[in-house]
């Protein structure tokens, strides 16, 4: 009988899990879904506890600390995205800072998260600072990719040598 009792409990208490996210645990989830390139389906807080867990599109579930550095990283991000749009929400949209946020992702998924922070450019002024002649790549093909729907406009500032040369790219859908 008390095990009975014990699987129900825990079959009600995984189902209001899954159903019952907050907004911002759902919106961190499908920006992690872009993100890992659809590797990662589903990011939950877990009851009673204040842990993140993360669910593979396998159904396998991982704790945070189970995760690559790179991918622990790109689930912060998802998280800091989602809370962006929430914050907006009820007040007047700040400014998105991000210092070399990429570093740590491979190449694939550094341009889906170039992608995700372009589509956010649409909504919120970003700015993004780096060292790495790659990641202003990454934008360019964001830019680039989205432009066909948007209007899009990357700005490229080299400070290099203490002098500052600036290419602007404006593409029009």
């Amino acid at each position: 009988m008390l095990r009975i009792a014990e699987h129900l409990l825990e079959t009600t208490r995984a189902t209001f899990q899954r159903e019952r996210q907050p907004q911002l645990i759902q919106s961190a989830g499908k920006y992690f879904e872009q993100l890992t390139l659809g590797r990662y389906t589903r990011v939950e807080a877990v009851v009673g506890e204040q842990d993140l867990v993360v669910y593979e599109a396998s159904g396998a579930r991982k704790g945070v600390t189970a995760l690559s550095r790179g991918t622990a990283e790109q689930l912060y991000l998802s998280m800091r995205f989602a809370l962006i749009e929430e914050y907006s929400r009820n007040a007047e949209p700040m400014p998105v800072i991000m210092d070399d946020v990429l570093v740590n992702f491979d190449p694939e998924r550094a341009q889906a998260a170039a992608n995700v922070i372009a589509d956010l450019s649409s909504r919120f002024q970003v700015l993004m600072l780096t060292c790495h002649p790659q990641t202003v790549n990454y934008f360019k093909n964001a830019c680039s990719a989205q432009g066909r729907r948007k209007a899009r406009s990357l700005r490229v500032i080299d400070l290099q040598d203490g002098s500052s040369q600036s290419e602007q790219l404006t593409l029009v859908g």
